[in-house]
């Protein structure tokens, strides 16, 4: 349409649009720019009618159209495909709306294809094409995707590929009527699968590809080795989950849980499919724990004898469960097992309880952990005692003769009967060397005591929570005390050792649950009266050394020494005139205060026990303290105090009397302990034992 306009201007300005490029590059003429139409002079003033030819687009209410020499173009046939150099694209423009622009629209143009047109020409060239136009009208070249998936369009023509092709070296497949790209999903060329995600093919990079296929519910491996074909029959080793070795079956599925290959069996993680090495347990159908090996470099399971980590370990020949708490005998002798291990081949041995045969064996270290047979052995247990085992390998209780010469060894313990022991209300001699039972004993004064040998803890709910054992001396002094936790296994334990004159002369401390708390003390006497005492480590290096000075039979001072005899701290004591430490100040080595305890006592029998402690920093304020309440001699209440004597713990004991002629004393027959809010923390009952002790 031809458009005229009035011009009042003293010179013609020409307009000239830049030629349209048709599809292909199809070469235009220059249009023609503007046309003198009238010439109207009027007075002085010339007045000058032009008529201008369009070119390029116009929008007409919202909708673009493409004019080439003043004629809108695309509205013949299905439309046309132009290309306008100012936007370096390839347009539509679609005959059914009047030769707008096609935006967001997929066409379908004979115009030429490339290789992957669906016609060929006259000329030998393919014809035919899809081609998408985006939002902003250009043709889309290249991958794409939208909400229908993965397409990709060529980058000359535009033209939408469809069916199996390759791009960029890739094999990439394509639905032959809508041309979205096969979505995580198999496809097999010549007997062999392939995975494809938004049309190309997956695991051609690096080592390959693990893949999750929700239609099989399983995992695969792509082998980029093989062109990313699915790995079947294969070990594949992968650096995810800190690196693991996998393995994919027959039909390419993730291998989880136990499986067998070339008639060696193979554990496979449930959850990651990572081959197990080493130990592992499980429980049964019974829910028992038992227990696999599997080898460190290949996973294969271990089945009958082995060596691992240079221990001698059993295993079922056909399960390769590993044997527990079980007897293996070979060539004659018997060997202990637990969790598949040997046992009994450290240190001197090892004493068991098999329940099988309810009895208890010793696992002798010099025969590489076999079951002992009619020996005797020393044992550091129970306080250390000689365990007599018979021919079959029980540990004998009760009375036994051995070539012509009688034993006694305790019904509970095992232990040789040595010296002075009462049976079934009997006092009997043994030598105390051998053990050789000498006769009734008759001569001299045998005096007794009820001994606290046993603290029971449970817990609010009345549950077992652990105890703790006290052994003695045949002077009734400490020897050796045991805490257990609520497994029975044992967490502290402290020995004494003592002189003739009963003083200590070691005491050792060592905690099983970090052995780094572990030490011993070793304390030298001037008479009577320690001097020194030197404490090492777990290694036997000395970490601290405390010499102390008296006046008279009273301490005085404590100056405390590093490994390198360096003064660390010191302290002074107040003495009453029964020999109570009423006071301790403690100094640094620059004698500046650090702090300092009170202690008062109670008074009974002769005896001076302790009544109350308080502990004070270098400001006089209490940091914590402890009062007790006494019956005669027993103790009745514990208190446990913080800053400013807040009550942290407190613990009441009933006592529990005993016969008058039997003792004399009230011992603790249950104790009670709460925390700061009179909350029942635990309860504790105490075992008692009469020993008696030769005067």
């Amino acid at each position: 349409m031809k458009r005229k306009m009035l011009v009042t201007v003293l010179t013609v300005i020409v307009i000239t649009a830049a030629p349209a490029l048709s599809a292909h590059a199809e070469e235009t003429e220059t249009a023609e720019t503007t046309e003198m139409t009238e010439a109207i002079s009027e007075e002085n003033t010339s007045f000058y009618a032009f008529e201008t030819t369009q070119n390029g687009w116009q929008e007409v209410d919202g909708k673009k159209y493409w004019y080439e020499n003043g004629v809108k173009q695309g509205t013949e046939g299905r439309g046309k495909e132009i290309y306008d150099p100012a936007s370096d694209a390839w347009y539509w423009l679609d005959a059914v709306q009047d030769g707008a622009m096609a935006v967001s629209k997929d066409v379908y143009q004979e115009s030429w294809a490339g290789e992957y047109g669906d016609t060929v020409g006259a000329d030998g060239e393919r014809y035919g094409k899809w081609v998408r136009y985006d939002e902003n009208g250009h043709m889309v070249k290249g991958w794409q995707t939208t909400n229908a998936g993965t397409y990709y369009f060529d980058l000359t023509t535009g033209a939408m590929y469809k069916g199996k092709v390759i791009i960029d070296g890739v094999s990439c497949v394509f639905d032959d009527n809508t041309g979205i790209g096969v979505d995580c999903k198999w496809l097999e060329f010549d007997g062999v699968k392939y995975w494809y995600e938004g049309g190309r093919r997956q695991g051609l990079e690096g080592r390959g590809k693990e893949i999750f296929d929700p239609a099989s519910n399983a995992w695969y491996w792509l082998d980029a080795i093989d062109g990313g074909k699915m790995a079947v029959n294969k070990d594949v080793y992968q650096e995810s989950d800190g690196g693991k070795w996998v393995r994919y079956d027959a039909n390419g599925h993730m291998v989880k849980g136990e499986n067998c290959k070339d008639n060696a069996w193979y554990r496979f993680d449930e959850v990651t499919g990572a081959m197990v090495k080493g130990w592992y347990t499980t429980n049964d159908r019974n829910g028992k724990q038992i227990y696999y090996y599997y080898n460190e470099n290949n996973g294969k399971m271990v089945k009958g004898e082995a060596t691992i980590g240079g221990k001698a370990c059993m295993f079922d020949v056909s399960t390769g469960v590993a044997y527990d708490c079980a007897w293996y005998t070979k060539n004659g002798g018997k060997y202990w097992y637990e969790k598949g291990v040997r046992q009994g081949t450290e240190g001197r041995g090892k004493e068991i309880f098999d329940s099988a045969s309810n009895a208890w064996y010793w696992l002798d270290a010099v025969d590489a952990g076999k079951m002992a047979v009619n020996k005797d052995v020393y044992q550091e247990s129970s306080g250390g005692k000689w365990v007599r085992y018979d021919a079959n390998g029980r540990m004998v209780k009760g009375w036994n003769t051995k070539d012509g010469k009688r034993y006694y060894f305790d019904e509970v313990t095992g232990a040789m009967a040595k010296g002075i022991v009462r049976i079934d209300g009997t006092d009997y001699s043994f030598d105390e060397v051998t053990g050789v039972y000498k006769g009734v004993y008759d001569g001299g004064e045998i005096s007794y005591s009820w001994m606290n040998t046993k603290e029971t803890r449970y817990d609010t709910d009345g549950k077992y929570a652990g105890h703790t054992t006290y052994e003695y001396t045949d002077n009734g002094q400490l020897e050796r005390e045991r805490t257990y936790n609520k497994n029975r296994r044992i967490l502290t334990e402290e020995k004494y050792a003592y002189d003739t004159s009963g003083n200590v002369v070691t005491h050792s401390y060592k905690d099983y649950t970090d052995n780094s708390k572990t030490y011993t003390e070793t304390y030298s006497y001037s008479g009577n009266l320690p001097i020194q005492v030197r404490k090492t480590d777990k290694n036997g290096t000395v970490t601290e050394v405390r010499r102390n000075t008296y006046s008279g039979a009273s301490i005085t001072r404590t100056d405390v020494y590093n490994d390198r005899n360096v003064l660390q701290y010191y302290c002074t004591y107040v003495v009453d005139g029964k020999g109570n430490v009423t006071k301790e100040t403690r100094y640094d080595k620059n004698n500046a205060l650090i702090g300092y305890t009170t202690n008062s006592y109670y008074e009974y029998g002769g005896q001076s026990f302790l009544r109350k402690t308080l502990e004070y920093n270098s400001e006089d304020r209490i940091q914590s303290g402890a009062s007790y309440v006494r019956s005669g001699y027993e103790l009745k209440e514990k208190t446990i105090y913080t800053t400013n004597r807040v009550v942290t713990e407190h613990t009441k004991y009933v006592l529990k009397d005993f016969p008058e002629d039997e003792s004399e004393r009230t011992c603790q027959k249950e104790s009670k302990t709460y925390d700061k809010n009179d909350s029942l923390i635990y309860t504790s009952t105490y075992d008692y034992e009469r020993m008696e002790f030769l005067n």
